[in-house]
């Protein structure tokens, strides 16, 4: 496995803008919030992000991007609209 990610490049989303130094604590939060967001409510992920742990990251000094949201790293705008309309369609 390790022999077959030496071969490929990371290549961000040309649209994201990322400030490597900021980059740390952006992919940081991302990556907290899908360990553990996942399985709860929208609104409860939101508090958890905007309330705990993007205040939590700012105290320790751990830059980031300004209003930085997790799905914003880790979602295409395409796989996005079509999970919004697939929670739409009965």
């Amino acid at each position: 496995m390790a022999s077959k990610l030496a071969g490929c490049s990371l290549e961000l989303n040309p649209d994201q803008h990322h400030d490597a130094g900021k980059l740390v604590g952006d992919t940081l939060l991302a990556a907290a919030f899908v360990s553990y967001a996942g399985p709860f409510t929208l609104p409860f992920r939101r508090r958890l992000v905007e309330e705990q742990w993007t205040p939590d990251l700012v105290a320790r000094s751990i830059p980031l991007s300004d209003g930085f949201q997790p799905l914003h790293m880790l979602a295409s705008d395409a796989s996005k609209v079509r999970e919004g309309l697939r929670l739409c369609t009965p």
